[in-house]
């Protein structure tokens, strides 16, 4: 983020998190901490005239912040709800500034690629595809956890691979991908599914944020559908009617 700050002329960056992840919260204060007494943070960052200053924000919570200008809204103390755009957030962002906004994955790949150019991060995909990605995997398999793996590995790897595959000997059930909405990937398909920069063509579901969930043969799937749901109707932000009322006779 201070490269960003470097590249645009930025002088404050922010590090959004919700209030559930206090854990996460000290860990980066530290991190935060450590990195302004080495003087990568701070005034004349090693003894440049770069000034780069980088706090936490904590939020009071909501999926919707996950779209950018609901995220803005939030940080300036405004309800968290979408705005309209165009302007876009390069354009007027956060206090009406232009603001780069993005994914900490995304920063975070930034040094790496600048340490070892742009063909290494490209060589570093299998099946045709380019860079790194971040999965997480949750469920009931053995290992969950998240994982740092080749865009283009299959999602049958990360679960038997890296995750251990299914606990107890079950068999799975389906797979759930995290996006919006979510989608429940049923076999075969999800065996056949990697994780990709390339567009799916339909009817193949989007792997969204590269989190799944991993539901073995004993799961409810009706549970499952009716807990999509709820989260949705309780986590709208308020600004379109049919969430919120149009789920609630199902909630």
């Amino acid at each position: 983020m201070a490269l960003a700050g470097l590249v645009t002329g930025s002088k404050r960056g922010i590090l959004y998190i919700r209030h559930e992840y206090p854990l996460q919260e000290e860990i980066f204060g530290e991190e935060l901490r450590r990195c302004a007494k080495a003087g990568l943070l701070g005034k004349k960052i090693l003894g440049s005239d770069l000034d780069f200053d980088l706090e936490i924000f904590v939020s009071p919570g909501g999926y919707i912040c996950g779209e950018e200008s609901a995220l803005i809204e939030a940080i300036e103390g405004h309800r968290a709800e979408p705005r309209n755009k165009p302007p876009f957030p390069g354009q007027m962002g956060l206090w009406q500034k232009p603001t780069v906004i993005n994914n900490v994955e995304t920063f975070a790949n930034v040094p790496q690629i600048l340490a070892r150019g742009v063909e290494w991060f490209k060589s570093a995909g299998v099946s045709g595809s380019r860079g790194l990605k971040f999965v997480g995997v949750s469920g009931q398999v053995e290992h969950p956890g998240v994982f740092e793996v080749p865009m283009g590995t299959s999602m049958s790897e990360v679960i038997f691979g890296h995750a251990g595959g299914i606990r107890s000997g079950q068999k799975i059930e389906s797979v759930r991908s995290f996006r919006t909405p979510p989608q429940v990937i049923c076999p075969p398909q999800w065996s056949k599914l990697n994780w990709t920069s390339k567009r799916w063509p339909m009817p193949a579901p989007c792997l969204g944020s590269g989190a799944i969930v991993v539901c073995d043969d004993t799961t409810c799937m009706l549970d499952m559908a009716l807990n999509a749901v709820k989260f949705y109707r309780n986590e709208s932000c308020g600004k379109c009617v049919p969430l919120p009322h149009g789920l609630a006779k199902n909630g």
